[in-house]
């Protein structure tokens, strides 16, 4: 097996995948002469995750830990999302999730967005610092003023997509 530091294998990331890929090699990146990471092939990685998923009592495979990733990520975010929800409709807004979480599409890198369709004048652009602590920091945000989108077929859509917090799954 090759070795090759770090700090080489950035500038020849595309040599390194052509030879791994064509050749079949194997390649041990290294920082301060000890291996961090292996570069394989695409096919003996599946065979990897063949092995490991037919192999008992083995470590998850890393499609295994990405689903348990997403799964814990979209029950932070749907919990967030209706901590968000009951405190806006305690302010005397109504609003509703829209985007990848109201169509059960939430994904690892995906975002929550609420969608304001009416709030008080003198809680308008306030309630953001709010959201990002009953959601948390590490679930991104974007809220929407209904009564700003112009697009109608926008609004239609967002309308359409709406959910309050007792409809998510």
């Amino acid at each position: 097996m090759r070795e090759i530091p770090l700090t080489e294998a950035r500038a020849k990331i595309s040599d390194l995948a052509g030879a791994v890929r064509f050749n079949r090699e194997r390649i041990a990146l290294t920082r301060h002469g000890k291996p961090v990471a292996y570069l394989i092939g695409a096919e003996d990685m599946q065979r990897l995750e063949e092995a490991q998923s037919t192999t008992p009592n083995t470590y998850p495979t890393l499609r295994q830990l990405r689903a348990e990733d997403l799964s814990q990520h979209k029950a932070k975010a749907l919990a967030g999302a209706r901590r968000v929800l009951g405190y806006l409709e305690s302010l005397g807004a109504k609003a509703a999730v829209v985007g990848s979480l109201a169509r059960n599409r939430f994904r690892l890198h995906s975002d929550v967005d609420f969608l304001i369709l009416s709030i008080p004048n003198n809680r308008r652009y306030t309630v953001e610092g709010q959201i990002e602590k009953l959601i948390g920091r590490d679930i991104p945000f974007h809220v929407l003023y209904l009564d700003e989108i112009e697009d109608p077929q926008w609004r239609a859509r967002l309308l359409n997509e709406a959910k309050d917090g007792s409809t998510l799954v």
